[in-house]
Order: C-alpha cells, then structure tokens, then sequence
C-alpha cells in the first residue's frame, strides 16, 4: 500500500533523530571541553589590579573617597569597598571635583597613561606637579601574567593634601 507512513515508522524516524542530535551535543561538549577546559560557573573570576586593591583595603580606610584613572575605576570597583570615582580627563575643575566629593585618594597608572591609552594625561600631569596638593604614597607594582598584553606596570597613589 501506498500512502502516508505507519505510526511506528514514524516514531522509529524520531527516535533516531533524537539518538544522532544526542550523539553530536555530546561530541561537541566533549570537543569544546578539551580545548577550553575552564566551564564559566566553576571558574573564578580574573580581575586586573589585584595588588592595588589589597593594599587599598588593607590600608585606606572604607569612608576615604577615590578617584581614578579611566580603566581602573570598573576593575577597583569590584574589589574594594570605598566610594571610587573617574579622574576627570582635564584638570581644569579637578581640585573643584576632589573638594565636592571629598576625595581623599587619587590613584592613575602607566598602562593607561603612557604605554597605550593616555587617559587623563592633563589631570596626571596637574597632580605629579604640585606636591603642595598630593603627596606620593605608594607605588604599587601589578604583574597581570597573560591577562594582557602589557603584563606589568605601577600604579601611583596620591593622598590629597586638605
């Protein structure tokens, strides 16, 4: 007989289709697993300025204000619990925003200012020359390993002088 095909068959069909898609996720997982190992939910998360951070919770008090280069404000914001905020790209209203927001701390670093980006190059340059207004207090050597590209560099923080 000709027509349309028994409801065996039919689910024979189904059967089988559902055993070959079954086969090819596992295979696919099993391919995908071997050449990235590190599943997204077992993982721990990978932030940049790891040191800078336990020295910012270790030695700055929670209350203290910071203001921070482009790039380090989203990284720091994990990692710390102090108020963090954007150093302003000019520095023409820099001491104005320090004093409206009671900043205490100041913090840029060399990636983002001299090897790729320059972010904020006018408001670093305001800061590293007047000492009457922020004093150095550390240097803080990050070494990121294969995070990126520039695998080391300092980190500046200056305290504002009120």
């Amino acid at each position: 007989k000709r027509g349309y095909p028994k409801r065996n068959d039919f689910m024979n069909n189904n059967n089988i289709m559902m055993v070959a898609a079954t086969i090819l996720v596992l295979v696919t997982m099993v391919l995908l697993y071997s050449s990235h190992p590190y599943f997204v939910f077992f993982t721990k998360p990978t932030y940049s300025a790891n040191n800078t951070a336990d020295f910012i919770n270790k030695y700055i008090k929670e209350e203290d204000g910071i203001m921070a280069q482009a790039g380090y404000t989203e990284v720091l914001a994990y990692q710390i619990k102090n108020r963090i905020l954007g150093l302003p790209p000019k520095s023409e209203n820099l001491l104005y925003l320090i004093d409206y927001y009671n900043i205490s701390y100041v913090l840029y670093g060399s990636f983002y200012t001299s090897e790729r980006y320059f972010y904020a190059k006018e408001s670093i340059n305001f800061i590293t020359s007047h000492p009457e207004k922020f004093t150095l207090t550390v240097i803080i050597n990050e070494d990121y390993g294969n995070l990126r590209r520039s695998s080391k560099e300092n980190i500046y923080i200056y305290e504002v002088i009120k």
